[in-house]
């Protein structure tokens, strides 16, 4: 089961700020793909595509998921986060390590050390 890890920074609202927030992809259940359909005003494979393609409005979507989830009541309309500072990692199932996450913070591959 894929999990996604958020650590919301100082910018956060100040009920997410040094909060870290998990969500477990695998699970959405019916009333809350309704409540996301309902805040968004799209369908929630809508939603989820832009979430899965990075797209601001899934993410959005989809940490106001994770924030309910974690018993924060906050308005969808009033969830303020920096994106690029949240630190958003999937875990593998039973292990804490996590995947690589945003790829333009990974290091360049040396083309030298490349096998070919």
């Amino acid at each position: 089961m894929p999990l996604l890890r958020y650590t919301f920074d100082e910018l956060a609202n100040p009920e997410l700020v040094g909060k870290t927030i998990e969500l477990d992809t695998d699970v959405l259940m019916l009333d809350e793909a309704e409540d996301v359909e309902k805040v968004t005003g799209k369908a929630i494979a809508v939603v989820h595509d832009e979430f899965t393609q990075d797209r601001a409005a899934g993410i959005r979507a989809f940490v106001w998921l994770a924030v309910r989830r974690a018993g924060i009541d906050l308005k969808y309309s009033e969830l303020r986060f920096n994106v690029k500072a949240t630190f958003m990692v999937v875990t593998a199932p039973g292990t804490e390590e996590a995947a690589p996450g945003d790829p333009l913070d990974q290091p360049e591959t040396d083309p030298v050390s490349v096998p070919t």
